[in-house]
């Protein structure tokens, strides 16, 4: 059961809707350039949603986003001290394999040298 005032109060707030383009309506209050409609682009019906935060919502959001900006901080420290050890290891890797295809070059140059020299004494 519904009072005339409550009536009137709901016709006045659906006059003043119409009147002044309520953003939840489909015809936009925002002007199309004229530049888009000579251009004949798509247009797309656009909604403009206002309404409040509570402030504890806000909050807790705003909370929750920089708790895990700090906790990202953290561990890309963490991920950047594992990957400068990893590096400093396989620097060092590399070191000892050069080393060792050095002293493989040798070894085997030595052993040419040396079958050489035994295949000139085997023709003698």
């Amino acid at each position: 059961m519904t009072t005339p005032a409550t009536d009137e109060a709901r016709s006045a707030l659906r006059a003043s809707m119409a009147l002044d383009g309520h953003p939840l309506r489909k015809e936009s209050a925002v002007p199309t350039p004229p530049e888009q409609e000579d251009q004949g682009a798509l247009r797309f019906p656009s909604v403009t949603v206002d309404f409040k935060i509570p402030l504890p919502w806000l909050l807790s959001g705003a909370g929750v986003l920089l708790w895990g900006l700090i906790a990202m901080y953290f561990q890309l420290r963490g991920v950047s001290e594992s990957v400068d050890e990893l590096k400093a290891s396989v620097k060092t890797n590399n070191v000892t394999t050069i080393q060792f295809a050095q002293e493989q070059a040798i070894l085997k140059f030595r052993v040419e040298k040396l079958e050489a020299e035994q295949a000139r004494a085997d023709r003698k």
